[in-house]
């Protein structure tokens, strides 16, 4: 990518909502599940048939690695789970991989996230468990320090725009030109600000919607409290074009 070049990042859970965030001109995508949890491990199937996806468009696949929903404070066991889920999804040749790890204090888990990056060994993104840790630069730094190549950050605000601040800060402290994503309700409305008051070239849009489907059926489960029963959420087509559109041509 060139230095001028405004990298555009959209979360998606399925194979739809892949198709979907390419389409729109995404120049990578996240992949997760779970999004109400907020994004755990996507299946070994879904990594593999977004891959294929995202392969044949150019576009890079950054796979999460979590193993539930909740704190981001992890046991011994379910760092071993990390570690699994990593291999696999690097054996299937994703661009990288995006986690977040923090002591009970609130700080970096330096020794987990390091290991984590040495097992990956392909670009690593901490997410945005550095928003709610007990300080949100120093947070990032150690991310930094410990070998990820990039920080997924809302500068520890609700959104971008009212972390731009904090975002800026962060800025000043990559190590790199790609090491700071700035996220959090990123909209076509806004993002040129976020970009004018962060100095950031790269920029994460969950923007969604909901599936498209004709099949109505009672689901005895239950929806989720804020979402159609027989629906799901993927990617706002037109939100992430009108960004993208803001952003100017994809880099592919």
């Amino acid at each position: 990518m060139d230095d001028g070049a405004v990298q555009l990042e959209v979360m998606a859970t399925s194979v739809d909502g892949v198709a979907l965030a390419v389409g729109a001109g995404a120049d990578r995508v996240e992949l997760c599940q779970d999004m109400p949890a907020g994004g755990t491990t996507p299946s070994i199937g879904l990594v593999r048939e977004a891959l294929r996806r995202t392969s044949a468009a150019g576009v890079d696949l950054m796979v999460m690695i979590r193993p539930r929903g909740g704190h981001f404070v992890y046991s011994s066991e379910e760092l071993d789970v990390m570690r699994a889920d990593i291999e696999q999804v690097v054996a299937l040749g994703v661009t990288g991989v995006v986690f977040g790890l923090l002591t009970p204090e609130g700080e970096v888990d330096r020794n987990a996230t390091t290991r984590l990056v040495d097992a990956a060994g392909v670009r690593t993104t901490f997410h945005r468990a550095v928003d709610v840790s007990a300080d949100v630069i120093s947070a990032a730094r150690a991310a930094w320090e410990c070998g990820c190549d990039a920080v997924l950050s809302s500068g520890g605000a609700p959104s971008a725009l009212a972390g731009a601040a904090v975002l800026a800060e962060l800025r000043r402290w990559a190590p790199q030109p790609q090491g700071l994503i700035a996220a959090g309700g990123i909209t076509a409305a806004n993002v040129a600000q976020v970009l004018e008051l962060t100095g950031v070239n790269q920029v994460h849009a969950s923007v969604r919607t909901s599936a498209d489907t004709s099949i109505a059926l009672d689901m005895p489960l239950g929806p989720l409290p804020d979402w159609p029963a027989a629906s799901w959420p993927v990617p706002d087509e037109g939100g992430v074009a009108a960004i993208r559109g803001v952003l100017g041509p994809a880099r592919r």
